[in-house]
């Protein structure tokens, strides 16, 4: 009994705090659930934070992962369970989100804030997708728009 009431302990969701880069080296800190939030939810939480009466259009976003020792970059499928992505920051032993030794480790009891941890690996929300003309993207999202030139400084492109 004991155990199967541990197992079911184990399995329960938990609510993390995740730091989101922005493209102008900013952060915010969001509340994920890592057994039902996605890689969209995330991108759609992190827009929400804006203060401004019109947000961002998410279409235009996307969220990597950026090694800050080998500058690698992983971008992560928008479909993705937010509790991949947080095995994956807390085990930073394979660069492939895929990794088998990745899926042997899929519940370890971590902190609630994820940035707690000295982590190599950074979420960072980028702007990915992009209409056809830098002009589009202007007369339709001019806040997506500012970010993207954000983006273009900080750091030599997409």
């Amino acid at each position: 009994m004991s155990q199967s009431l541990n197992n079911a302990q184990t399995t329960s969701p938990k609510q993390f705090s995740l730091n989101i880069y922005w493209p102008n080296n900013t952060h915010h800190a969001i509340n994920v659930n890592d057994h039902t939030d996605t890689v969209q939810d995330v991108i759609e939480k992190t827009i929400a934070l804006i203060p401004r009466d019109q947000k961002p259009n998410s279409k235009y976003y996307a969220l990597r992962l950026q090694n800050m020792v080998t500058k690698e970059t992983l971008w992560m499928n928008k479909t993705t369970k937010i509790q991949k992505l947080l095995i994956h920051i807390w085990n930073a032993t394979c660069p492939n989100t895929e990794c088998p030794q990745l899926q042997k480790h899929t519940h370890v009891e971590k902190s609630l804030n994820v940035n707690d941890k000295l982590s190599i690996w950074r979420p960072e929300l980028r702007i990915r997708y992009l209409p056809n003309s830098v002009e589009e993207l202007h007369a339709e999202d001019k806040i997506t728009c500012c970010f993207y030139f954000d983006q273009l400084h900080h750091c030599g492109g997409p």
